[in-house]
């Protein structure tokens, strides 16, 4: 795990001088990449995205294949905008069934793009009821508050990210992992993304019984997956 600008110990101790774009986490991963190759004395490594991190990670994979063993993808975003707005109409969908006079409410706030953070929190507290996340709404509401408005405002910058066009090919190993009921980053775009993507050693593996945070529910078949598959696949 990587604290990155603005995130944990690092924002407390040693707040970003520069702005907060995608470019800039990327050119920091570079960075990161970089030092951990020369410091441990190996030619490459694997890379392993989560969600936000599914952004940096793919274009290190494009613009750096040869540092990389693999590229393991985990709840890809491809066009969150999109994924996000698909969620907003099944969520209202949902709450019409339902007549949830209340759901309705809070979602008719919602704008896609997000405007505030109110309207993620609104997204998600819905997502997690219909997913039965058990999370608190006070919690959830207290995470929102707290989220620098410099990460939510980058969040909102990466989503408007096509990725199916921006990276229509890779010339490293990638590894796609995907939640079945992952709405968050959405399952459908993830593989249909994997379906057009040109690459010669490309892979998708689907998590039955997860939504967003695969390493959170189904941590050994994870693992599992990646002893058994990833590495005797990519690693000479």
């Amino acid at each position: 795990m990587w604290d990155q600008r603005e995130s944990g110990k690092t924002l407390q101790l040693n707040a970003s001088p520069q702005p907060l774009t995608v470019n800039r986490y990327q050119q920091d991963t570079h960075d990161l990449i970089t030092y951990l190759l020369h410091h441990f004395k190996r030619p490459k490594l694997y890379l392993v995205g989560f969600s936000w991190g599914t952004v940096l990670g793919i274009k290190m994979a494009q613009q750096y294949p040869n540092l990389l063993y693999a590229y393991v993808a985990v709840s890809q975003l491809v066009h969150q905008q999109q994924s996000e707005q698909m969620l907003l109409d099944m969520l209202k969908k949902q709450a019409t069934t339902e007549n949830n006079q209340i759901e309705l409410k809070e979602l008719s706030l919602i704008k896609i793009p997000f405007e505030n953070k109110d309207e993620l929190y609104y997204q998600r507290k819905w997502l997690f009821k219909f997913i039965h996340r058990p999370m608190s709404d006070a919690d959830l509401k207290k995470d929102f508050d707290e989220l620098p408005n410099s990460l939510f405002r980058l969040g909102v910058t990466a989503g408007k990210i096509d990725f199916t066009k921006e990276i229509p090919a890779l010339q490293c190993p990638v590894y796609f992992f995907a939640g079945r009921v992952d709405y968050q980053t959405n399952h459908d775009l993830a593989y249909n993304y994997y379906q057009q993507l040109k690459a010669k050693n490309k892979h998708f593996y689907w998590f039955e019984h997860s939504a967003h945070v695969i390493i959170g529910t189904e941590p050994d078949l994870f693992q599992q997956t990646i002893i058994d598959k990833v590495f005797p696949e990519t690693y000479k």
